[in-house]
């Protein structure tokens, strides 16, 4: 259904997906990745600016909620040990602590009570089926009970592979913004309805009044 809502988050949408597409099919950054040249930007920068705008994208959906998400660890009930790294833990109120969290942080890296965690988002830039964290959603239980994946891009023909990897492997979700033909050098349209589907089941994760 069409409306102001509707566009407002198409809009957003877009605005993401211009934040990356400059650095995915420039012939200069291209070049800088096939031939592994220093001064260029790692995967891992990406990554961590992907998970860094869905957290802003997620909690404003959870805006007085008593929800929000974090980067950090999640720790086990007596707080003696802690998860692997979560991208996006989406949490109830407050974190145990936090390293260099501050008003105006460089780092805001948090650790969540495993009775106030509700989901962690696992975030990836290119994803392609073999480079899926099979082990993963396995790693979280005990903590968790929603695993999630989201992409920022993956070739046009593997996406139903991917999910069906997902769906084996444990997670319980998967989404990307756009397709991504490497060969090719296109970038697909935004996934709209996609993106719309992600914010519904973060709204869902709120408790009801």
């Amino acid at each position: 259904m069409n409306g102001i809502g509707r566009n407002l988050k198409e809009a957003k949408l877009k605005s993401i997906i211009a934040d990356f597409e400059k650095i995915r099919i420039d012939h200069f950054y291209q070049h800088l990745e096939k031939t592994q040249a220093k001064g260029r930007i790692l995967p891992f920068v990406r990554g961590l600016r992907l998970s860094a705008l869905l957290i802003y994208e997620i909690r404003s959906v959870l805006v007085n909620s008593g929800l929000t998400a974090s980067w950090g660890h999640i720790l086990n009930d007596d707080e003696t040990l802690c998860t692997v790294e979560c991208d996006i833990v989406i949490h109830r109120g407050d974190c145990v602590a936090q390293w260099n969290g501050s008003k105006n942080p460089i780092m805001d890296f948090s650790f969540i009570e495993n009775e106030s965690a509700i989901a962690v988002i696992s975030c990836k830039s290119f994803l392609e089926t073999a480079k899926i964290e099979k082990e993963y959603p396995g790693s979280l239980e005990g903590y968790v009970d929603k695993v999630w994946l989201f992409a920022e891009c993956c070739r046009p023909g593997a996406v139903d592979n991917i999910r069906e990897r997902c769906n084996e492997s444990g997670y319980g979700n998967f989404w990307y913004f756009y397709t991504w033909d490497k060969t090719k050098k296109i970038i697909g349209e935004p996934n709209i309805e996609n993106w719309l589907n992600f914010l519904d089941e973060i709204k869902a994760l709120i408790p009801p009044n």
